[in-house]
């Protein structure tokens, strides 16, 4: 597959940092993602947050990608790099940036980790979150129950989210571990637990 990108290339007076944040569904890397972007002043991004305010006002983008974000599918590495570009186009002279399981595959982690560093951003951290399978679709049905949840959090999709992700994980992990700075993070716990794990392993990542 070959993708078409074009690039501008930036001068930036000090280090730019990018955290990506990877994980199952419903393992708190979003949670965790938007506190920490709060807390360094920094940009948030999520595909899932960008597709799906895209559904609610684009009619064909719902007609053409609606059903295969419904059945727990992923939309093409082209389209997701695509919105992730146009999305950092605009949000380059922040100093973090923080992406929340934009990448799902590793088409998708070789062009954006070329896009963030032609775009200046010279460290590259992974925030891996793990957490057990049982455990993500125990969360999800509970979200679900408290009517929290999305139109995704039905049982049968949760399981064909979480068999793509894994799918994809080992190439991506082994991946993201070559071409990033990866640190594993336990997400089976509090959510306070998770975030002091978070905030702890920063320095490790060149976050001061």
């Amino acid at each position: 597959m070959i993708f078409k990108i074009k690039i501008r290339r930036l001068k930036l007076k000090e280090e730019s940092i990018a955290l990506l944040f990877v994980g199952p569904p419903a393992c708190g890397k979003g949670t965790n993602a938007k506190r920490l972007a709060q807390e360094l002043e920094g940009a948030y991004f999520s595909t899932g947050d960008a597709f799906r305010e895209r559904r609610k006002n684009d009619p064909e983008f719902e007609r053409k990608a609606g059903h295969i974000l419904d059945s727990g599918g992923l939309l093409s590495d082209t389209f997701v790099v695509q919105t992730f570009q146009h999305w950092l186009q605009q949000n380059r002279h922040f100093r973090y940036v923080i992406l929340d399981g934009v990448i799902r595959t590793v088409p998708q982690a070789e062009m954006i980790i070329l896009l963030l560093r032609d775009y200046r951003y010279q460290t590259i951290s992974t925030l891996l979150f793990n957490l057990p399978d049982e455990v993500c679709v125990q969360r999800m049905l509970n979200r679900q129950k408290e009517n929290q949840g999305r139109a995704d959090d039905r049982e049968g999709v949760i399981k064909m989210r979480l068999k793509n992700y894994e799918a994809h994980l080992v190439d991506l992990k082994n991946h993201l571990y070559y071409r990033t700075n990866l640190v594993p993070i336990n997400a089976n716990r509090a959510i306070e637990e998770v975030y002091s794990e978070v905030r702890a392993v920063l320095p490790m990542v060149s976050v001061v």
